[in-house]
């Protein structure tokens, strides 16, 4: 399960290189919409969501990870995990808003987005690569968006992926999007 998720954020990085990297700042902050978000703003969206999750997930590789007592509370893990996932799946239908502490920054992000991007993610992928390889279901993490929401470690595992995938739509939509600087 862990090596599938690995291989689908080095798919991300891949395309997010050669897609956004030869791009300007007028390109990478051009917005289709004041309501709708830039390239940049998607990469940084992702960039916030994944940090929240870092620290807990080196916990686990370190093997220092406790479940807290609210962690500890059955079915609402898998109950979290679920509604998550169908909501940050590329093919979801509906819109999400964005929890205040994963906003991207309004201002007028450097082209550097996309290298913090790419090295944010190359991080990700070796803190994939360090997690233990089974009972992943037995480790939880608290959700940094809300205390309130926990979710199983497979589901984190599965989850970030999903939402650089859904993201990165997204952003790629934006290209195509007439009036797109050229």
């Amino acid at each position: 399960m862990i090596a599938r998720q690995i291989e689908i954020l080095k798919e991300v990085n891949s395309k997010v290189e050669s897609t956004f990297s030869p791009l300007s700042r007028e390109q990478l902050n051009w917005k289709p919409a004041s309501d709708r978000w830039s390239i940049a703003q998607c990469l940084d969206h992702l960039i916030r969501t994944n940090e929240g999750y870092l620290p807990q997930l080196a916990e686990i590789s370190m093997g220092i990870k406790q479940n807290s007592l609210w962690e500890r509370v059955p079915l609402l893990p898998a109950l979290f995990g679920k509604l998550l996932l169908n909501a940050s799946r590329p093919d979801g239908k509906g819109k999400m808003k964005a929890p205040k502490a994963f906003e991207p920054l309004q201002s007028n992000l450097p082209t550097e987005t996309t290298a913090n991007f790419l090295a944010h993610n190359r991080g990700l992928i070796r803190q994939y690569e360090s997690l233990p390889k089974s009972n992943l279901s037995s480790y939880r993490l608290t959700s940094p968006a809300s205390k309130l929401i926990v979710l199983r470690l497979e589901d984190v595992v599965e989850l970030l992926p999903a939402h650089e995938q859904r993201h990165l739509q997204q952003a790629l939509r934006v290209m195509q999007t007439e009036g797109f600087p050229g």
